[in-house]
């Protein structure tokens, strides 16, 4: 099967099949690598001299990177931390945001750090039974119970 690319009268070129991006990506590609190239290097040049005068290096894992030290979100990242070393399992949002590490930062900040802190060190959600939980079959039961007696 062929794939064709139409001109359209407003210069944009338009491709009947889905399958004609890949196809064409490696032609752009090959033409602008030259300049392409260079600009890389250069900006991996001046990150490294950043890194090396700052001391600054940002590790990324599981697509999350984990915040500057120093700011106020890696002040929520080590809330977490030491609640985490505390409970010996992975705390809530709410357990971090109320506890003593915490104090001080605002507690939206932290729940929403939390949630980056988790997902970086890849633990999973906590798991806590549920508390005074009723559910509909509890419900129904209690309603059966009561009309018996």
């Amino acid at each position: 099967m062929t794939v064709k690319i139409e001109k359209v009268r407003t210069g944009r070129a338009l491709p009947s099949l889905k399958d004609a991006a890949p196809a064409e990506a490696p032609a752009k590609a090959k033409g602008e690598s030259a300049a392409t190239t260079a600009k890389h290097k250069a900006d991996a040049a001046r990150e490294a001299q950043f890194k090396a005068i700052t001391g600054l290096v940002r590790r990324e894992q599981n697509g999350i990177k984990e915040p500057t030290a120093g700011g106020l979100c890696w002040l929520a990242w080590q809330a977490c931390d030491k609640a985490m070393a505390d409970l010996g399992r992975t705390p809530t949002s709410g357990e971090v945001a109320v506890s003593k590490y915490a104090a001080g930062l605002n507690a939206t900040n932290v729940k929403v750090e939390y949630s980056y802190w988790r997902r970086f060190h890849g633990y999973p959600r906590a798991a806590l039974p549920p508390i005074g939980l009723v559910t509909k079959a509890d419900k129904r039961t209690a309603v059966q119970e009561g009309k018996e007696a």
